[in-house]
């Protein structure tokens, strides 16, 4: 997927006579009096066309949002509107950019700016918009007056019911649970004069009433109980007094605010407020304010939360997101930010720290406030691991890392926390950790690994810091015996020193890196090479490879990125610098000294300081050699922080980096060819990006091999870096069959027969890492689930998908690798949006559009990897899963014409029964290829009954035999009438394979393969 760039863009639109008018368009942290950055010119444009197309888009928006209907006609006006209004060089920026803020300024048109469309989506859905009057100059809200509160009135009139339940619709959502807000409900009938006094002692105040536009009966306002609350009213209030947000949640309250009343709310101290257009739904409109409070709880600004909750409402199916407007800055955020409250519903993979401290000692009154104290202590120290503290449950505190983000370091994450947090508790606390899958219940997990992480703190005894052996292998991790069933985790080191199996296949590849390498030894020329290839597939194994053979004629020096780090952009140029600190300096004595003793050791090398006069070929030569750059030396207060010294710390900010170190690797070149290593160029933020950049656009005559491995998802967020003109692209395809069997063998027994190795090949599709795993997986006994470091990598993937994208996948899932835009589009129940979705899965290679249908008249994708599709369908919740089998079997039977397709009922058998719908999961009469072999499987289940009941009389006779006369008598009459059935039946039935299962209901064609046969003879 394509990276989303945020930035802030302030546009301002002034009307200067009809059909001319001055744009400006101002980018950045940029006020509205300052100069423009991007663009500012007249522009003329068509003023009676724009006139009739912002009245069509009001009638499409007004039937969009009151019958909901016309959501495409509501697009086409607004990618009109937006053609006609604005510039060229102002739409190429706005298309330009993911998103951001986006502050409008008009004055002389009125336009519904948040449903003009840019021809990819709606301006609502893509930035944060905002509308200031012309001379505001975008004020942030005031400091808050206490605690922030919200004031609920609801049905001020007394005439609109609706308005009570959106009322307490929001109360109950927000005021409840840890961390609610703060609210106070006023139900039903209000005074103006009640209003007013209790209007002032909120900091938000949220009106669902009615908003009326001037008319014969009096000037704009809020209808209340004696009146409206009109702009005369307002200014009674004084400056300073208003609340900074109202949320006026009424039918045009944005056309009520246009007039004085707005202008006497601004003056009376609202910072930010949100209307309506037109006339609008109740419960839409209940459920977009509920969805615009919960995400500006969140800590997001104000005018990111309007467009997270028009985007969530166009997700859910309506277009009520187009009545809203948001008068004032959109940058403002009123509170801090928080995580999220609720996890995903569904299981997965996850890792569970347990911290049990000894019994504190303090007086009763003061042992809440130290136990307060000490969950903040630990919260803060998970958190700053990336992971998330669970709601207390008595003397065992709980953490998880893995929900609600993955990631792919999340057992090394969790143990580094889990060191921090014993240390933090003292030496005779107890600490455990487990992996393993978790169910996700609102704010808290449940399964065996959150269990047995609680029990084991209880088991150990005090002052042991353990990893419970269940929690698998730890990569780079250092363990002592075992502790009770548990190793004891000592530390943590960067790498992990195990011997690596040798390189299976990469011949081609290898033969073009070392022609490079060759190239620069000879030539002492700069050569750059990206291996780009997905996660998984051997890139850092191939270029560990390469390095064992240059060793002995380059010096290597390698750095890697942190993963998923923004705080650390130069930590993979921090490894390069050190490694060549331990090649070029002295071999004792502390960093900083030796950081010191390199650069002037490399200084002394640079041209210019030995260099003859008579080499200098002209006075221009020697001017620029008198202006020559500062030497090494000068410039250690920009390379000592990359190693965490003492710097210039703002030499980042200022764009320093980049030049010194290719100023740095280029005097260590002129001493011995270099092979300079960047793994994991997708990891790097764009600061760390361009130190690459500049590595292999600005190195000149200086033997260099730069290497770098990327994943394919850095292609779309930074092509640039592949722009050198000595640069080479090296993509890394899947393992032939014959060498993922080779990379199998590796790993698993060589006892494996070929039937199992196939099945792991296919389900690998040819990744080295995969392959690995599956051996490794199989080795231990786990066959069906994906192994955990796969869905790890996967997982981190996946978490970072806009949440409507992982709904579609999830959805997907439950149709099978191979599915069906139409089948998504019903089990989702109809959603705007979804092709949009779709090709952003494609462009993020999650999956992929097949020329040609299995079903006809049917879209067909198919997810581009076997273990991807297992782990999104793992994913999925119980409830879901069931619910979407469910719809996909309606899908199948309704929609799909049958076209002679027989296993197309073979699929709704098998939704059925995944619905738990065993009753109708049997196949149609004639429509399944196997039905034969069905009827035979049917009829040896009904004569098995048969003969077992022969077999029960048999012993009926047996015991008949060894009775005496009387009793026999007396049995007598019973016995001779089953006299008959003691002769064996005219055929002979063979028993099936004690490995054969007989299903409850036959699913699939394989399922009736397998049935006991008959086989006539001759009776004796």
């Amino acid at each position: 997927m394509p990276a989303v760039h945020t930035v802030d863009f302030t546009l301002l639109f002034t009307a200067v006579a009809p059909g001319d008018a001055r744009v400006t368009l101002l980018r950045g942290d940029a006020g509205v009096g300052a100069a423009p950055r991007v663009w500012s010119a007249a522009h003329a444009f068509e003023a009676a066309a724009v006139e009739d197309e912002v009245a069509a888009l009001g009638r499409a928006l007004r039937r969009a949002v009151q019958r909901g209907r016309g959501a495409d006609a509501l697009a086409a006006h607004g990618r009109l509107l937006f053609d006609l209004l604005l510039p060229a060089p102002v739409k190429a920026a706005l298309r330009a950019e993911g998103g951001g803020a986006l502050t409008l300024v008009a004055d002389g048109v009125a336009v519904p700016w948040s449903a003009l469309h840019d021809g990819a989506a709606f301006l609502a859905h893509r930035w944060a918009l905002g509308e200031l009057s012309p001379g505001d100059d975008a004020p942030a809200p005031p400091p808050p007056r206490g605690a922030d509160r919200l004031l609920v009135v609801a049905d001020p009139a007394g005439d609109l019911p609706a308005a009570r339940y959106e009322g307490e619709a929001l109360v109950r959502d927000l005021a409840g649970g840890a961390g609610g807000l703060p609210c106070d409900l006023r139900l039903g009938a209000l005074r103006r004069a009640d209003f007013l006094r209790i209007f002032k002692s909120f900091r938000l105040v949220h009106f669902a009433g009615h908003a009326d536009p001037p008319d014969a009966d009096g000037p704009a306002g809020w209808r209340l109980a004696d009146g409206r609350l009109d702009a005369d009213a307002v200014r009674a209030l004084g400056g300073g007094a208003a609340p900074s947000l109202v949320f006026a949640n009424a039918c045009r309250s944005a056309a009520a605010f246009s007039s004085a009343m707005g202008a006497a709310l601004q003056a009376a101290g609202v910072r930010h407020f949100v209307g309506t257009r037109v006339d609008l739904p109740d419960l839409p409109g209940a459920d977009f304010a509920g969805r615009f409070y919960e995400a500006l709880r969140g800590g997001v600004a104000v005018g990111e939360a309007l467009r997270a909750a028009s985007v969530a409402s166009a997700e859910a199916g309506t277009s009520v997101w187009a009545a809203y407007r948001l008068v004032g800055d959109p940058r403002a955020v009123y509170f801090r930010a928080r995580a999220a409250e609720r996890f995903a519903p569904g299981v997965r993979r996850a890792v569970v720290v347990a911290v049990r401290r000894p019994p504190p000692i303090a007086a009763p009154d003061l042992l809440a406030e130290q136990l307060e104290a000490w969950r903040a202590s630990l919260r803060d120290r998970v958190a700053a691991h990336g992971g998330r503290l669970l709601p207390g449950r008595g003397a065992v505190d709980r953490a998880v890392f893995g929900l609600p983000v993955s990631y792919e370091n999340d057992l090394a994450r969790a143990a580094r926390a889990a060191l921090a947090a014993h240390v933090a508790a003292g030496p005779d606390a107890v600490v455990t950790l487990e992996a393993g899958p978790l169910a996700s219940t609102g704010a808290d997990v449940l399964g065996a690994p959150a269990q047995q992480a609680e029990a084991a703190c209880w088991r150990l005894p005090p002052g042991v810091w353990a990893l419970p052996v269940a929690a698998g292998r730890l990569e780079a991790a250092e363990l002592t015996d075992d502790v009770e069933g548990a190793r004891r985790l000592v530390g943590l080191t960067q790498r992990e020193a195990v011997a690596e199996p040798p390189l299976v296949g990469r011949r081609a590849e290898m033969a073009r890196l070392e022609a490079l390498a060759d190239e620069v030894a000879a030539r002492g020329v700069a050569r750059a090479v990206t291996v780009v290839a997905p996660a998984g597939m051997g890139k850092s194994r191939l270029v560990s490879a390469l390095l064992a053979r240059l060793a002995d004629r380059f010096t290597v020096l390698r750095g890697a990125s942190i993963p998923y780090d923004e705080v650390s952009p130069f930590a993979a140029a921090g490894g390069v610098l050190l490694d060549l600190v331990e090649a070029f300096g002295p071999d004792e004595g502390a960093l900083d000294a030796r950081l010191t003793a390199t650069l002037e050791a490399l200084d002394q090398g640079a041209p210019g300081d030995d260099e003859p006069l008579d080499a200098v070929l002209s006075i221009d030569d020697l001017l620029a050699a008198d202006d020559a750059q500062p030497g090494l030396r000068d410039r250690r207060g920009v390379l000592a922080p990359l190693l965490g010294l003492d710097g210039d710390d703002r030499a980042g900010e200022a764009g320093l980096v980049p030049d010194v170190f290719r100023q740095l690797i280029e005097a260590a070149a002129r001493r011995h060819p270099v092979a300079v290593v960047f793994e994991d160029l997708h990891w790097l933020p764009d600061a760390g990006l361009a130190v690459v950049d500049e590595l292999a656009n600005g190195l000149r005559g200086a033997p260099v091999l730069l290497v770098c491995t990327a994943r394919s998802e850095l292609l779309d967020r930074a092509p640039h870096v592949f722009d050198a003109a000595s640069h080479v692209r090296l993509d890394l395809g899947p393992l032939s069959p014959r060498e993922a069997e080779a990379v199998l063998r590796q790993a698993l027994p060589a006892a494996v027969d070929a039937e199992t190795l196939a099945t792991l090949s296919g389900r690998a599709e040819g990744n080295p890492l995969f392959l690995r795993e599956l051996a490794l997986a199989r080795a231990a006994g786990e066959v069906d689930a994906p192994p955990a470091t796969v869905e790890a990598v996967m997982r981190a993937r996946l978490d970072r998908l806009p949440p409507f994208e992982q709904e579609v996948l999830r959805a997907a899932s439950v149709l099978g690798r191979t599915f069906w835009r139409e089948g998504v589009d019903r089990l989702l129940g109809g959603v705007e949006g979804l092709d949009g979705a779709l090709r952003g899965l494609e462009r993020g290679r999650f999956v992929v559009q097949q020329a040609q249908s299995d079903l006809p008249g049917q879209t067909q994708w198919r997810f581009a990897h076997a273990l991807l599709h297992e782990v999104v369908a793992h994913g999925v919740g119980t409830r879901a899963r069931v619910a979407w089998h469910g719809r996909a079997a309606l899908w199948l039977t309704d929609e799909v014409p049958d076209a002679g397709k027989a296993d197309r009922w073979a699929r709704v058998a098998t939704h059925r029964a995944a619905a738990g719908d065993h009753a109708r999961a049997r196949p149609r009469r004639g429509c399944w290829p196997g039905r034969g072999r069905l009827r035979r499987w049917r009829r040896s289940r009904r004569a098995g009954r048969s003969r077992r009941r022969w077999r029960r009389m048999t012993r009926r006779a047996a015991t008949w035999a060894t009775l005496g006369g009387p009793r026999r008598r007396a049995i007598w009459p019973s016995w001779r009438r089953r006299r008959a059935i003691w002769t064996p039946p005219p055929r002979t039935w063979t028993p099936p394979s004690p490995s054969a299962t007989t299903p409850r209901w036959p699913i699939g064609p394989s399922a009736c393969g397998g049935g006991p046969t008959w086989t006539r003879r001759a009776a004796s």
